[in-house]
């Protein structure tokens, strides 16, 4: 039986891994190509933001440079790696949907994967594949992952460290990880919570906590930083990341109501027609389904298992 399952999980992530084959010849964006030209240039000594401007993190830089490194110039190493980074993506959505304790259930990781290839594949073209999305996703839930794992208390502090680590690696590649983030912390304190029986052992272990995955999500921000300062460009870090982001995001973006908002989201899920409606309802239905099957009955662990 567990054979026959493992064989079912294997030609899942197989089929999944087929969708995403074709896109081993995409072609570069302008995105893709700035990426690509920044990573080599990262490779001859050349700084970004100090020798070439782009307003992204520097995380995909990195995955560019490595790509390079490894494979030489072309453009089907990174496509590689993103087709690697969308089947762990699958791979931690269905462990992370296994109750907390438990395993994934028999095919589920298989399946996930299948999923994760058809609705990534399946509807983004080589624009929108090979971005830093998918990296800041895949860290991001492995944060979680962690979290979720937590029930022994003699690794729990060092699991919340790891997970904060994990945390700042995601806000490397993009910033707005930090939703994840904010999910994962809302079930570090909850599980911390947990562990206690008196109020003050619990304030103490959510401190400390807290405390504990603070410490490991500004280690690789401040290593990166460090980084850029001894090599004498963290002015120009600060200026391109800082000063020009703010500047985007707080005059440059196009939502400015509530209206607004309601237009780029229903525009977003028409582009993933019809599997974004799908979703819509799914999601509903499993947040739903959570909140019925927290076995504590505590609103806010309700909350954060819907979530």
């Amino acid at each position: 039986m567990i054979r026959r399952v493992l064989r079912i999980d294997v030609l899942l992530s197989a089929l999944g891994a087929l969708l995403g084959v074709a896109s081993l010849g995409y072609p570069f964006g302008s995105d893709q190509g700035l990426s690509g030209y920044i990573g080599w240039g990262w490779l001859q000594g050349k700084l970004p933001y100090a020798t070439a401007f782009d307003m992204k993190t520097p995380g995909i830089y990195l995955v560019h440079a490595v790509s390079i490194a490894l494979f030489g110039m072309q453009m089907w190493g990174v496509r590689l790696f993103d087709l690697l980074c969308t089947m762990a993506i699958g791979w931690l959505a269905a462990e992370l949907a296994a109750p907390r304790g438990e395993q994934a259930s028999p095919a589920t990781r298989g399946a996930a994967i299948f999923a994760a290839c058809l609705m990534y594949f399946g509807f983004f073209d080589f624009w929108t594949t090979g971005q830093c999305e998918s990296w800041c996703s895949v860290f991001a839930l492995a944060s979680l992952l962690v979290v979720h794992r937590s029930l022994v208390q003699p690794s729990f502090f060092r699991r919340a460290f790891f997970a904060g680590l994990l945390g700042g690696i995601s806000l490397i590649f993009k910033p707005p990880g930090m939703w994840f983030i904010g999910c994962m912390v809302g079930l570090l304190v909850l599980r911390a919570w947990q562990l206690e029986s008196t109020h003050a052992a619990r304030l103490r272990r959510v401190m400390l906590a807290a405390g504990a995955s603070a410490l490991g999500g500004v280690l690789p921000i401040a290593l990166l930083v460090l980084y850029f300062q001894v090599s004498h460009a963290a002015g120009d870090l600060f200026e391109v990341l800082v000063v020009n982001n703010r500047h985007y995001v707080l005059d440059g973006g196009s939502v400015h109501s509530l209206v607004d908002l309601r237009d780029q989201l229903v525009s977003a899920l028409k582009a993933a027609s019809p599997v974004g409606w799908v979703i819509v309802v799914a999601l509903v239905a499993v947040a739903a389904g959570a909140w019925r099957r927290e076995e504590s009955g505590i609103p806010a662990a309700r909350c954060s298992r819907s979530c």
